[in-house]
């Protein structure tokens, strides 16, 4: 039973990273596609960011940026 407990938290704690990349992902997209003058997919890409890690500020900083262009 200990030994399925510790998979648990092992595999929750791995799929929380996961999530934490691919929101960094589409942060790192978004910032790109402002550089490329492209605030529509911008704005998909820090959404999906924001969905992902709801926790992290700059993400919502630069959705609120990319929808107000």
């Amino acid at each position: 039973m200990r030994q399925l407990a510790i998979l648990l938290v092992v595999l929750l704690a791995s799929t929380a990273n996961a999530q934490s990349s691919d929101a960094r992902t589409h942060y790192d997209l978004a910032r790109r596609a402002l550089l490329d003058d492209d605030p529509d997919a911008a704005a998909e890409h820090m959404s999906q960011a924001v969905k992902l890690a709801d926790n992290v500020s700059d993400y919502h900083l630069w959705y609120g940026k990319a929808i107000s262009q």
